[in-house]
């Protein structure tokens, strides 16, 4: 297998975009909210990648 000559074009730049079904946004409203922060602080960084 050969390596490419700029191992700039084997990368892959991906961008996160979290969003909710709206049936699990409104289970997330019902935990509480530690967890629901939780939840979206993992969302965030998610997108922050």
């Amino acid at each position: 297998m050969k390596k490419p000559k700029d191992s700039k074009k084997a990368i892959l730049e991906l961008h996160w975009n979290v969003t909710l079904h709206p049936l699990a946004e409104r289970e997330l409203q019902t935990i509480p909210a530690d967890m629901q922060a939780r939840f979206l602080h993992i969302g965030e960084m998610l997108e922050e990648l």
